[in-house]
């Protein structure tokens, strides 16, 4: 968890552990999403296995909905190996997207990264937006967003064979924080009570 007005790290537990992503691989292809293709060039077609969908509409899929044909066509249209090696770039180097499905990993001290990066430079720009308005309306509300109340929560969860996971940024007005909970055999009970806890916390001051 990380404060973002100050920018300062807060909390971390076993932030470099490895875990197999689930669908928070496509948080992470936003940042060579936001360099290859603005938003006003989102209205492009790209193929899919079912033939080719309009790139705003996969993209608010894959988010919203965690569509998993269109996280695998945006991904494959930006190049796994073009995704791993901007990620590298930033510093992302428990994370690797461009191996055997059963290698590919990140950890949430990763995400978190992303995230911060995100808050702070990529947030302002149209097609940060329009990724946003789908975090927040995203449809599996069971984790942070269920233990942040009173707050606006862009999330997007991951969950697979076991793998749990919530990553989000947090506004709460006065004070924002993103906060990335990933585990293996955990429950979005568990995931929103940790939240409550930090929530309480944060939104207090």
């Amino acid at each position: 968890m990380q404060h973002l007005n100050n920018g300062q790290a807060l909390a971390n537990y076993q932030a470099t552990k490895a875990f197999y992503p689930a669908s928070i691989y496509k948080l992470l292809l936003l940042p060579s999403l936001f360099d290859k293709a603005p938003l006003d060039t989102w209205g492009q077609l790209i193929p899919t296995g079912s033939g080719k969908m309009v790139l705003s509409d996969c993209v608010d899929k894959m988010i919203r909905l965690s569509d998993n044909n269109c996280g695998a066509a945006v991904g494959s249209w930006l190049n796994w190996n073009k995704v791993q090696k901007q990620l590298s770039a930033m510093g992302l180097s428990g994370t690797n997207l461009a191996t055997r499905e059963d290698k590919v990993h990140t950890t949430a001290g990763d995400v978190s990264r992303l995230l911060n990066q995100w808050y702070q430079s990529q947030s302002g720009i149209p097609a940060g937006q329009f990724v946003l308005s789908s975090m927040q309306r995203q449809i599996y509300r069971k984790g942070i967003q269920a233990g942040s109340p009173g707050c606006t929560v862009y999330d997007k969860v991951g969950d697979l064979n076991g793998y749990r996971h919530d990553a989000a940024i947090v506004d709460c007005g006065d004070v924002s924080y993103s906060l990335v909970i990933m585990s293996k055999g955990g429950s979005y009970a568990q995931i929103a009570d940790l939240a409550t806890q930090i929530n309480a916390i944060m939104a207090a001051g």
